[in-house]
């Protein structure tokens, strides 16, 4: 990964706090690069979700900023914030959950751009074509546009809302668990297509996992979290370092088992 390349998302000493006073996230810092992957593990309870829910805005932040593209938008209201929500899309745990039972796959898939009005209405052709061509990014067949959700298996539900998240072209897609509901074949396929997507888009991904293989694998560089802070962050080649913290060690035992 070229270190010069422009820094797309800047997060500084981010801190969550819950009514009960848990630090959910305390004081994380970290920043992503053009076209970069980074990686981010740990346990049940690590902070990792509300971290993503904080950069998505869907959590008030206590402390701290986040910058994207330099602008900063922690600090956004929700009529200001809906329009950042193209440049930083997000992919979640549970397919089905996020697919409107009612929709089908077309207005589902379609609906980021519907609602920015960047698809021209010329008699419903050109949303066509282009919900058509979204499917086919993610290996999907574009007679599935007219059918429900629950038509439509795990993984082929995962695919649609990964093409959903590249419809806008953000500047960042966090993936929060987006394979843990699958079996392990269509896990290895949603793997493989998110790397292969990143390498022809050049997208930006925050890919949060508690699987360490599946982040060594899709990642350019790792950050592990423990009770809200990060406990180690490191290039991906610097895994089996010797100079990993003990937690991070800890996890490499069940990813080498």
């Amino acid at each position: 990964m070229n270190q010069q390349m422009e820094t797309i998302l800047m997060v500084n000493n981010l801190t969550k706090h819950y009514a009960c006073g848990h630090k959910a996230v305390d004081n994380v810092s970290f920043s992503i690069r053009k076209g970069e992957c980074l990686g981010v593990t740990g346990e049940s309870g690590s902070g990792k979700s509300t971290l993503a829910r904080c950069l998505l805005l869907l959590e008030t932040i206590d402390q701290g900023e986040i910058q994207l593209h330099h602008q900063q938008i922690s600090r956004l209201n929700k009529q200001e914030a809906r329009l950042h929500w193209r440049k930083l899309q997000a992919v979640f745990q549970n397919p089905a959950a996020a697919l409107n039972p009612k929709l089908k796959i077309i207005d589902s898939l379609m609906e980021p751009l519907d609602f920015s009005k960047k698809v021209v209405q010329d008699g419903g052709q050109n949303r066509i074509r282009t919900a058509e061509h979204l499917l086919v990014m993610v290996g999907l067949s574009s007679h599935l546009l007219d059918r429900y959700p629950h038509e439509l298996s795990g993984g082929q539900q995962q695919r649609v809302l990964i093409a959903r998240a590249i419809s806008t072209q953000p500047d960042v897609i966090i993936f929060d668990e987006p394979t843990a509901s699958l079996d392990v074949i269509s896990q290895a396929n949603i793997l493989s297509l998110l790397k292969d997507l990143q390498d022809h888009l050049g997208m930006s991904y925050l890919f949060i996992s508690h699987d360490l293989a599946a982040v060594h694998f899709l990642s350019h560089r790792i950050m592990v979290m423990k009770d809200g802070r990060i406990a180690d962050h490191f290039e991906k080649e610097e895994l089996f370092s010797e100079k990993r913290q003990p937690y991070t060690k800890k996890l490499l035992q069940v990813f080498e088992s």
